[in-house]
């Protein structure tokens, strides 16, 4: 974003409102969009999955008896 910034100082054909209208707006519906649901999903449909593990295939019977005691 400072090169954005630098470039107005510089004379570059961008106004501040033509800046927030075209780049920051976009930007953050982008990272609400990406962050807010495709990152949720993943989550969601990771951790929503029910699954059963044999311990005696995983082989940590000796880690979880050891931890209990």
């Amino acid at each position: 974003m400072f090169t954005v910034q630098m470039g107005m100082v510089r004379g570059a054909n961008l106004s501040t409102g033509n800046y927030i209208l075209n780049v920051l707006i976009p930007v953050t519906l982008g990272n609400i969009l990406g962050g807010g649901i495709f990152v949720g999903f993943i989550y969601w449909y990771l951790y929503s999955a029910k699954k059963s593990y044999n311990l005696n295939k995983l082989k940590l019977t000796n880690l979880l008896i050891y931890r209990k005691s």
